[in-house]
């Protein structure tokens, strides 16, 4: 899917937004087509990975600070990460600097469908029954952590660090209003 992202917002020019937004749609509905809405059990294996701890941190954790570490380094230190950054900045001058640019934004997309996949596993060991729907909640909180996290929407550099900062913030930020019994108006707005 992230092949296809990346060949609509870079050849056929539709936003990313859009595009991610119509696609994550199409996937939700092929997901219960195929599972006809009926939640599944997780493999034994991954809902075992998902709720163990090493040194009492949880391996969902784990796993997401190691993707958080690669993906900075990837982006801060390598020149595919420069070049992401270039063409968020300024397309026209990363294309006129003699960038592919396609080829960069399609990679992104790949990469970005990879750490997806591996996030819906780890959630889905995790709750071990998952639905259909189980990761929409979290696509509003998504966006607001990137923007928190310092990254323009409009294009320019990402902040991976900021946007995990950010991220771990508002699940924290949830967390505490469950735990005061604050009312459901106050816990949904929260979550938003």
């Amino acid at each position: 899917m992230g092949i296809i992202n990346g060949i609509v917002i870079s050849v056929f020019r539709v936003s990313a937004l859009i595009a991610t937004l119509a696609t994550g749609s199409i996937l939700g509905g092929a997901a219960f087509a195929y599972s006809g809405g009926a939640p599944a059990r997780a493999p034994t294996g991954i809902a075992n990975f998902a709720v163990q701890t090493r040194l009492g941190i949880s391996n969902s954790c784990w796993t997401a600070l190691v993707i958080v570490v690669i993906v900075a380094v990837l982006c801060a230190k390598r020149v595919w990460g420069r070049q992401l950054a270039a063409v968020g900045t300024n397309e026209a001058a990363a294309r006129q600097s003699g960038m592919r640019v396609k080829a960069l934004i399609v990679s992104a997309y790949i990469s970005s469908a990879l750490c997806a996949s591996i996030a819906g596993i780890v959630l889905a060991g995790y709750v071990k029954t998952p639905n259909s729907y189980l990761g929409d909640s979290y696509l509003l909180p998504s966006i607001a952590a990137v923007v928190i996290g310092g990254t323009n929407l409009a294009g320019g550099r990402g902040r991976v660090i900021g946007t995990a900062i950010a991220a771990l913030f508002l699940s924290q930020l949830n967390a505490l209003v469950l735990a005061m019994g604050a009312p459901s108006a106050t816990q949904y707005i929260s979550r938003r």
